[in-house]
């Protein structure tokens, strides 16, 4: 089931995948895999002029004026059509920015993140702590970090928006299993910051929002990887002769979303009872449990 739910939804979720189909995005995103660096997508620029980007962000600074609701639909596509590049690293940073920033400092990042012309990755892991306006510590691994031009760094309970190349800010490389979305190991060393770059009290909501269009976009994933199953099992040829009508076919994909289940859960304990879950796959981010190795199903072999 797509998670848009109205015409106008589904008119967008339309609109979307059409693009993206006409410029391969699938292909773009597999060329990446052995690529030394990761480009912004050729259709960057396009998704800006369509308002994707901004579709979530107020229209007096650069955005359409919907709201989350339209973004998650956003990237419930790009999540389908594999589509490469930074989007929902930049989407979430404006998002946090338009929820938690002052009108000041939503008046100053939001234009340039809406119309394409930077790049932004969220980072909520690693310790930093700011004292006396100095940043330092580790900031963790960021998401699309390696491309950002704009990054939120968590410190305690706020964000802090700084500049990639300010001064102190080091990123290093990681081993990424989805290449065509890089990210970095960022660690600050005595880095100043203003107050005017604080996000005063936006963790929580941070990773709240982080969690929420993660998810979307795994669900697009998902759902791609499952049309592609069941499409592999309609067509596939058993003893001389097309196995997809038959019973068992059907069966093997069922055993499949069942057997996945049952690993979610603890030892001898039966899939469909509520509550069994592992505390683990339900307060992790979305993207670490299910979307880096749903993306690499799409890959060539």
């Amino acid at each position: 089931m797509p998670i848009a739910i109205t015409d106008e939804h589904q008119e967008l979720g339309a609109t979307i995948r059409s693009v993206l189909a006409a410029h391969g995005s699938l292909a773009a995103n597999r060329a990446l895999l052995e690529a030394d660096d990761e480009p912004r997508p050729t259709f960057w620029k396009e998704m800006a002029e369509l308002g994707w980007l901004g579709v979530h962000l107020p229209e007096e600074h650069g955005g359409a004026g919907a709201g989350l609701g339209e973004l998650v639909v956003v990237l419930d596509e790009l999540g389908r059509q594999v589509a490469p590049g930074p989007f929902l690293p930049t989407v979430l940073a404006s998002a946090v920015i338009a929820q938690c920033g002052t009108p000041e400092q939503r008046a100053f990042f939001l234009p340039s993140l809406a119309d394409g012309s930077v790049v932004a990755a969220v980072g909520l892991g690693g310790s930093l702590t700011l004292t006396g306006g100095l940043l330092d510590g580790d900031g963790g691994i960021v998401l699309g970090g390696a491309g950002a031009d704009l990054l939120l760094l968590r410190a305690g309970d706020d964000v802090v928006v700084m500049q990639r190349r300010s001064g102190g800010v080091t990123l290093g490389g990681t081993k990424d299993l989805d290449p065509s979305r890089r990210s970095a190991a960022v660690t600050v060393s005595s880095t100043s910051v203003r107050d005017a770059d604080v996000l005063v009290g936006a963790a929580r909501r941070s990773r709240s929002l982080a969690r929420t269009l993660g998810a979307a976009e795994a669900v697009g994933v998902m759902a791609a990887c499952t049309d592609a199953a069941v499409g592999y099992a309609k067509e596939r040829v058993q003893f001389g002769g097309r196995s997809g009508p038959s019973r068992r076919s059907s069966t093997t994909v069922r055993t499949c979303w069942w057997r996945r289940s049952w690993r979610l859960r603890p030892s001898g304990t039966p899939p469909g009872r509520r509550g069994t879950r592992r505390r683990s796959s339900i307060w992790s981010p979305p993207w670490r449990r299910s979307w880096p190795s749903a993306r690499w199903c799409t890959a060539p072999r």
